[in-house]
């Protein structure tokens, strides 16, 4: 009897552990589900129409973003993984200062971003007063990715304000160079080239004083390689696997 009774409990104990390690793999599915990163999708001549817009979802937990580029042009985005073998092989160093034509990072949507070449000193001296009396102080940061076969710089100054940053669309561009208010430079031969000074000098010419179009103010994230963070979703693996050990 006391046999009988000892096989149902631990029957009963091996059978809530299964429910248990279900509970768990179910729990981590989810967190694997919410774990998937987006990105920014693009194929050849799509990257260059500023009309198309695509995201796509990666497969798995560890991919991450990328944007490839021929120069100054978009070749494609999307999820490393999904990008053709040609392609990721511009990808293939974990070194950001090896990979002239790839842009690699690990957020949801955060392959928008331009080449690493492409940096312009990028401020507005309504707001720092150093963008006007200062500019040797700025350091240049990455400009957002152009739909443009050609990327620039731009330095505008209207009475007493100065304005530098990047021109990214066509418009920009050609405002820029309507306006005798304005300069554009390629930064691509020469760094911080509209850091000039307000009063005097040459940073080459484009910009837009009349723009609309404002782009992102944020520091794009460092590139990084395909690495798995150690999460939650990680601490649930570690779990599961020493439960199914123990059954």
């Amino acid at each position: 009897m006391q046999l009988a009774l000892g096989h149902q409990t631990t029957g009963r104990f091996c059978g809530g552990n299964k429910l248990l390690v279900l509970f768990l793999f179910a729990t981590l599915q989810i967190y694997s589900i919410a774990a998937q990163r987006s990105c920014y999708q693009c194929q050849g001549i799509n990257c260059l129409r500023s009309t198309y817009k695509s995201v796509e979802t990666c497969s798995n937990g560890v991919d991450i973003c990328a944007t490839v580029y021929d120069g100054s042009t978009i070749q494609a985005q999307g999820c490393l993984g999904n990008l053709a073998k040609h392609l990721r092989t511009k990808c293939d160093s974990d070194d950001a200062d090896d990979l002239p034509e790839c842009h690699k990072c690990n957020e949801n949507l955060c392959n928008k971003w331009a080449a690493d070449v492409f940096e312009c000193v990028q401020c507005d001296s309504s707001s720092d007063s150093k963008c006007s009396n200062n500019v040797d102080a700025l350091q240049p940061t990455r400009c957002p990715i152009s739909r443009t076969a050609n990327m620039y710089c731009f330095a505008t100054k209207d009475g007493n304000r100065v304005v530098r940053g990047c021109t990214s669309t066509l418009e920009e561009q050609r405002a820029c160079l309507a306006s005798e208010k304005c300069e554009m430079c390629d930064p691509s031969e020469l760094g911080s080239c509209n850091g000039v000074r307000a009063d005097g000098g040459s940073g080459g010419g484009g910009g837009n004083n009349n723009s609309t179009s404002v782009p992102p103010t944020e520091k794009p994230q460092p590139s990084a390689g395909p690495t798995i963070e150690f999460s939650i979703a990680s601490c649930w693996v570690i779990l599961v696997a020493y439960l199914c050990k123990l059954l």
